[in-house]
């Protein structure tokens, strides 16, 4: 009898050990997604396509975003992307897609232009950004607070937190509304996600300088949202996206690139210097102009003014003569 007892107790002893590390590897159990934008500057070239893609299904993620600006207006793009990752991959439309009389067919390949997905530990909310302030506010007042357990994380096309481009209207080029119109509805956001083109505020911007290719992604803060801007601008030499691992109800963001000529650093005959850049191949001659305008213009700037004083004076004199 009591041997049985015995054998009972580590029957069960075993038995609740496994299940507690059952479930702390369902706690640890690792969620993962890609968010890729502005594709459109190299959806023609299928090799391009086809790396990119292999290297995001290398990595096994749960979810792939396609936030905007990649032709997701056009069947065959919409149906290529859907044959590389089947039902795991979701689109946010850009400014391409909608515009120009695009909506309808965006709309008929999609299916949404808004949308919720509820995971284990995250909320999802894909985010027509060219929306007006009142249709956007429309679609998030009906959205409930979110489970303590889950983040939220918004997926969108233009930067929302950022006021420097606004549009005169709705379904334009850029976003119509100051963040501050929508930021309300934003109380349980934990991130934000905005697929725009980088190059569009490095280079399209007057004021600012030009793209950076090895830019993958850069990060703004409002209030506790995180907010990342991943857009990869012309795409090539290289191309970028993100892979975003869970860490509990936390995201561990990666920047993934594509380098398609395979030369670290970028050759500098693909880099546009900035307005005001001396180029390394050009200093040379930079110097010897500045030289020569040192020592046999400035150091005998005396004998100049007295030559084009002699120089005007003839001519003056020659003219009167006349």
């Amino acid at each position: 009898m009591k041997l049985i007892k015995i054998f009972l107790n580590l029957f069960l002893i075993i038995c609740l050990n496994s299940m507690a590390y059952d479930s702390y590897k369902e706690e640890e159990k690792k969620f993962s997604f890609v968010a890729i934008g502005h594709l459109y500057p190299i959806m023609h070239d299928i090799e391009a396509i086809d790396k990119i893609f292999e290297e995001i299904r290398k990595l096994n993620p749960d979810f792939v975003f396609i936030l905007g600006d990649s032709n997701l207006h056009k069947e065959e793009t919409h149906d290529l992307l859907s044959r590389y990752f089947n039902k795991n991959i979701f689109f946010v439309p850009g400014n391409s897609e909608l515009v120009e009389g695009n909506l309808n067919q965006y709309f008929s390949n999609v299916g949404y232009l808004n949308k919720i997905i509820d995971h284990e530990r995250f909320r999802f909310i894909l985010l027509n950004s060219l929306d007006s302030e009142k249709e956007i506010n429309n679609f998030l007042k009906t959205i409930p607070s979110p489970e303590e357990n889950k983040s939220t994380i918004v997926l969108t096309h233009h930067r929302i937190w950022d006021d420097t481009l606004i549009s005169k209207d709705a379904m334009m080029h850029d976003k119509s509304y100051y963040f501050k119109e929508i930021f309300p509805y934003f109380k349980d956001v934990d991130y934000i996600f905005a697929g725009n083109s980088k190059r569009q505020y490095f280079s399209d911007l007057k004021t600012s300088g030009l793209q950076n290719l090895n830019n993958a992604f850069w990060v703004d803060t409002v209030g506790d949202i995180i907010c990342y801007s991943i857009g990869m601008g012309d795409g090539y030499p290289k191309a970028h996206f993100v892979y975003a691992q869970s860490i509990g109800k936390k995201l561990f963001v990666e920047p993934k690139s594509i380098n398609f000529i395979g030369q670290e650093p970028i050759p500098t005959k693909y880099i546009k210097p900035a307005k005001g850049s001396y180029t390394k191949e050009l200093r040379p001659l930079i110097t010897k102009v500045k030289n020569f305008i040192k020592n046999h213009i400035l150091d005998n700037l005396e004998w100049y003014f007295i030559l084009i004083s002699f120089f005007a004076f003839s001519l003056g004199y020659v003219y009167k003569k006349k």
